[in-house]
């Protein structure tokens, strides 16, 4: 029990046993020898025992009250020891009027004022800012952040405790600071750096989030939180199971548990039926959990359902015609055919064709692949131009052909290939020669109803100006009825031949 240890204790204790003691004792004695000793020697033996009981006491006090004050010199020792040598600044002011009564080494060296310049100031010079409210009353233990003020004019942030007790009688506080500056700074630059990695991660427009090794959302940004059909609130502590019950068995699932247990890092697309949305998802290992980002790709597949359906639209356009279509690449390979024109290259040059095939056929030799690689080359240098090309059908004979060439440019604008377009224009390059040939025959008619003809029919004209007409039976005009009639012959013979060359032509053009 701790207050048999106490000095008053010991005191009162031992005075009270030396007490009862002595007088039970005592009286026993006079009890017994009062019947041989007189009045007087009984009032002396009773007087020396008072006298002894009184010289006993006073030692047994000076005994205790001695052995108190080295144990109270003793703890006061231990106190200073632990006051001074503390290395937490300690003070200790009047409550009257706050004035500082002592401070420890530690005090000095981290407030920069001396001994002598504390021992003038008040506690409330060392305060700048106490979360305590004024006038409060102090209770040992009690513990608040105050920041205190240097010498040089620095804060000091403490974690202060305090402690009531009477130093010279006087009612005085006992205040242990602990120095948590450091630690405030710490904590306020990780609360800095908390908010600017949440403002980073709420910034980016991909979803982020990181989970532990038992799927639980460690962390998520705010994109992440838009999938959640619970609130905000409920994600702490949750697992992607609770937040997402169809997680559990899913694609994700599976690739996270690849993740985990290869510790290799997974990129994979998967529709979320929350959202309604495809996502494009990567997930990183590390130690003890996956960090996650995904990106919402709805768009981007829909462009590239959209593409797929215009390239498919495209190859029934280019398939559905007779024209031949096919594209090359800066290699002068082929990327894109139609079916007409793989019919006929497999045709004539008695080759399947592919994509990445040579569009420059060296079986052909070597005048086949200079044209048409100085036909390639012309295109590929952003020259848009067309071309007729006649060659001998085995079957047809003669053929003809319309080719046009055009640069191909990526969305940067740049030359990528040559798109070319082959059409047969046998019939119309057939019907112009039958049109120029019919030309030819018109203006041989033509030359001749203007030359050949115009000759018969000037001498006759001629002739009849000559006629004498007075005189009908002259020998002059016997001669000119004669040429007249040669000239006429003549004239017959001319329109003869132009009939004839007018049947043959109507002829030929049917």
């Amino acid at each position: 029990m701790r207050f048999l240890r106490l000095p008053e204790f010991k005191v009162s204790f031992g005075f009270l046993l030396l007490a009862t003691c002595w007088i039970l004792l005592s009286d026993r004695v006079l009890l017994q020898v009062q019947s041989h000793v007189t009045s007087v020697e009984l009032t002396q033996i009773q007087s020396f025992k008072g006298v002894m009981f009184v010289v006993t006491l006073s030692l047994l006090l000076f005994v205790l009250i001695r052995k108190a004050q080295k144990e109270l010199r003793r703890s006061q020792e231990e106190y200073k020891g632990v006051f001074d040598l503390n290395a937490e600044p300690m003070l200790i002011y009047l409550n009257a009027d706050k004035t500082i009564m002592r401070v420890n080494s530690a005090t000095e060296d981290r407030f920069g004022y001396t001994w002598q310049e504390l021992r003038k100031m008040t506690i409330a010079d060392l305060i700048e800012e106490d979360t305590d409210k004024e006038g409060a009353t102090v209770k040992n233990g009690q513990k608040s952040i105050v920041i205190y003020k240097k010498k040089n004019n620095e804060t000091l942030i403490c974690e202060e405790t305090k402690a009531r007790l009477l130093v010279n009688n006087k009612d005085a506080t006992l205040v242990t600071l602990h120095d948590i500056t450091i630690l405030t700074k710490v904590k306020s630059e990780i609360a800095e750096r908390e908010t600017q990695l949440n403002l980073i991660l709420n910034s980016i427009t991909d979803g982020f989030f990181i989970i532990d090794e038992d799927f639980k959302v460690l962390r998520a940004n705010d994109i992440f939180k838009k999938y959640l059909e619970k609130p905000e609130a409920s994600i702490e502590n949750q697992t992607l199971f609770e937040l997402f019950p169809e997680f559990n068995g899913g694609r994700a699932h599976h690739e996270f548990l690849y993740a985990l247990d290869h510790k290799e890092a997974v990129h994979f697309e998967l529709i979320a039926p929350s959202a309604h949305s495809w996502l494009r998802v990567s997930a990183y290992p590390f130690d003890k959990g996956l960090s996650v980002i995904f990106r919402d790709v709805t768009k981007e597949k829909e462009g590239e359902l959209n593409t797929l359906r215009h390239e498919q639209n495209m190859l029934a356009l280019i398939n559905n015609t007779e024209d031949l279509i096919w594209s090359i690449d800066k290699d002068f390979k082929y990327f894109a055919f139609n079916h007409e024109y793989e019919t006929h290259f497999k045709y004539y040059f008695k080759e399947d064709l592919h994509i990445g095939k040579g569009a420059l056929n060296e079986a052909q030799g070597p005048e086949h692949v200079k044209e048409w690689r100085t036909l390639y080359e012309r295109a590929l240098s952003g020259e848009t131009f067309s071309i007729e090309k006649e060659f001998q059908d085995p079957v047809l004979k003669r053929q003809f052909t319309s080719i046009r060439f055009s640069p191909v440019y990526t969305a940067g604008g740049e030359v990528m290939g040559v798109g070319c377009f082959l059409q047969n224009v046998t019939k119309r390059k057939l019907y112009e020669e039958r049109i120029e040939a019919q030309n030819k025959k018109l203006k041989e008619i033509a030359f001749i109803t203007s030359h050949t003809l115009r000759s018969p029919l000037a001498n006759i004209l001629g002739l009849v100006n000559v006629l004498d007409r007075n005189n009908p039976l002259s020998e002059v005009n016997k001669q000119v009825i004669d040429n007249i009639k040669i000239s006429a012959e003549e004239l017959d013979v001319v329109i003869r031949n132009i009939v004839d060359r007018t049947v043959k032509l109507e002829v030929e053009e049917n």
